[in-house]
Order: structure tokens, then sequence, then C-alpha cells
């Protein structure tokens, strides 16, 4: 039996936090992994790091503003005007003090390698290290830039800006945590995961998630843990989702 609508259903909309009721039929996508029989063992390819100038540009779009700013580095939008005289910024770019060389050029193949497999990690178009004068200034050590699609924030920013409702809560982990799955059928660990890893990206009512920051990322051939910080993460906000339900 149907329970009857509330008479305050349709006033959840005029909140400045809009309420995540608002996505109710958004129909999250599980993302299996394919097996196929006597598959072989994923190997990164060659690196497609490439050795470049320190302009910070990529074709006709140069670095604007400053999106966030980490242990390892910062990330700016990449924009330009368009025919219409209005700013596009499709394109981020990640710069990073590079402290050890073989780190970088793996978090952008094992990035790439994602995308190429799954789907679940934003594309990288350009990517390239540098080193000399910067600015007027010389850098001891080089800098490592990274060109990709552009998401619209965090899974953290997601969650501060959305009322989100426990049943949704749990969904949306549910969903996130079945692309952890896929990435670890094909034998990878991820590493390094957080709020903050997760990236969104909204395609009308449809809400895409992928994954960030491979810089810890290796195969699960090698000394691998699982990725239990995913699990705590879960455990944590699906807790959290219990408690504020409990609390309201």
């Amino acid at each position: 039996m149907k329970k009857p609508k509330s008479k305050n259903a349709k006033k959840t909309s005029r909140k400045s936090h809009r309420a995540l009721s608002t996505y109710k039929h958004i129909s999250f996508r599980r993302v299996p992994a394919k097996k196929q029989k006597n598959e072989k063992a994923l190997e990164l390819p060659v690196s497609s790091v490439k050795r470049g100038t320190c302009e910070r540009k990529y074709n006709d779009y140069i670095q604007g503003e400053r999106l966030g700013a980490g242990a390892y580095g910062e990330v700016f939008e990449l924009c330009r005007e368009n025919k219409e005289a209005k700013r596009e910024c499709p394109y981020v770019m990640k710069v990073q003090k590079i402290r050890d060389l073989p780190r970088f050029e793996r978090e952008v193949d094992m990035q790439q390698l994602v995308y190429d497999k799954l789907k679940l990690a934003p594309r990288i178009f350009d990517a390239w290290i540098c080193a000399g004068n910067i600015n007027g200034v010389d850098e001891k050590s080089p800098l490592g830039f990274i060109v990709m699609e552009r998401f619209d924030g965090t899974l953290e920013d997601f969650l501060r800006e959305n009322d989100t409702e426990p049943e949704y809560r749990a969904k949306l982990y549910g969903n996130i945590w079945s692309k952890i799955e896929a990435l670890h059928e094909i034998g990878i660990n991820h590493g390094d995961l957080s709020e903050r890893n997760v990236l969104y990206k909204k395609h009308g009512k449809h809400i895409q998630f992928v994954l960030s920051d491979f810089g810890f990322a290796k195969f699960r051939t090698e000394e691998t843990t699982d990725d239990k910080a995913l699990v705590d993460l879960y455990t944590y906000l699906h807790d959290s989702g219990n408690r504020k339900s409990s609390m309201s």
C-alpha cells in the first residue's frame, strides 16, 4: 500500500541547499568488469608523459581560476572565449612539483588505463613535465602537468551542497562501491580513497561518479592491501546517514 504524499513535499525545492528528493528517479548504473577467458594481466603501457615547456596552457586554452590544492599540487581550470565571446572552461590542469618521477608517470598512465578499460576516471588529454625557469624563478624540482576532463566537483562538495536523505545516501555509496569492485576485478587497487578523490558530473537527471588521483594505485599482484579506506568511508557514511535519520 502506497503512503499518502506529504503536504509539504513540494516545498523542498525552496531550500537553499536542495534536498536530494529532487534526484529520486536517478538511475545509477553498476559497471561490471568484463571478464574474458585466459585474460592476460594488465600492464601499463610505455609512459605517455612527455617532456615540454612550462607554459600553463593547452592548445588555445589558458590557465584560469584555481579550483583546489593539496599536498601534491594545485588544480586550475583551463578556459578560453568562444565565438560568442563567452568564457568556456571544459578542462582542468593539475600542476604539481615532481618529487618522484616514476610515481607521476604511474599516476597518469594508471588513470588513463582505468578510463580506457572502465570509463571510471577522468579522461586525460595531455601530460608533460618541464624544468627550469618558471615565471622568473628557477625551480629546483621539475613540474608535472596533467590536462583532463572537467567535473562539477568532489563527492565532498556534493554532500555539502545537497541535503542527503538516508535512503539516497545508502544508494549513492552502494553505487560508488560497485565502481571500486569493478576496479578490483580488473586487478587494480586505488590506494588513496576519500571523499575528495571521487568526482561527480551532472548529465540531466543522471549523475556520473568517477575516481581520481591514482598516484598510489597499484596492480593487485603487487604487495597491496585492500582499499580499506573506502570500506571505512562507506561504513562511516552509511552509519552517519542512519544517525541523521534517527535524529530527524
